[in-house]
């Protein structure tokens, strides 16, 4: 549904990984140079060219660490989107078979109540696993949670924010390994 969107994020992602591994690359270059620089004033002597050589250095290592983390800062940012991005299209996947299933209406069900299918219920018990006598009270209560004036739209909203409420609770280290791992 949102190929084109994904696309471009994975484009936009490949090339800030690029620069941030070109200017890195010139970082280095730039320090072959410097050493080859430093090691000809040393045989010639000088202590005076040394100082402001490793002021040079420092002041490049400077400017390098600086944009390297911003360009960091923008992966974050196009990984946290592409996780919205596949959120939203999860959820409009959901409600699209549930409208299907439901003849053109939302159907209360787990799903259009934000349950996730992988996360249990309280109690410790994954929801809709109640037995057969406690199953009605459970449809009774699911249809009291989804009023009847709560359109298509309000659910995917609905959805959509709780899985992005889900997503933030995840650890940095994990939000960004997860997606570089699914992306590749």
């Amino acid at each position: 549904m949102l190929d084109s969107l994904k696309q471009k994020l994975k484009e936009a992602n490949n090339h800030l990984t690029a620069a941030a591994a070109d200017i890195n690359d010139r970082l280095q270059v730039q320090n072959v140079g410097y050493e080859r620089q430093r090691k000809r004033l040393e045989k010639q002597g000088s202590q005076d060219s040394n100082g402001e050589l490793d002021a040079k250095i420092a002041e490049v290592r400077a400017q390098t660490d600086e944009m390297t983390g911003r360009l960091e800062g923008g992966v974050r940012n196009i990984i946290d989107a592409s996780a919205e991005v596949e959120s939203m299209e999860r959820a409009l996947k959901e409600l699209q078979e549930n409208v299907r299933e439901g003849g053109g209406r939302v159907v209360p069900t787990q799903s259009t109540l934000g349950a996730s299918y992988d996360r249990p219920a309280r109690g410790g018990r994954r929801q809709g696993t109640d037995s057969d006598d406690e199953g009605s009270d459970s449809q009774d209560d699911t249809a009291q949670l989804i009023s009847k004036d709560e359109s298509v739209i309000e659910v995917l909203k609905r959805k959509v924010a709780d899985q992005h409420s889900e997503y933030l609770a995840m650890s940095m280290a994990r939000r960004y390994v997860l997606q570089q791992c699914q992306s590749h």
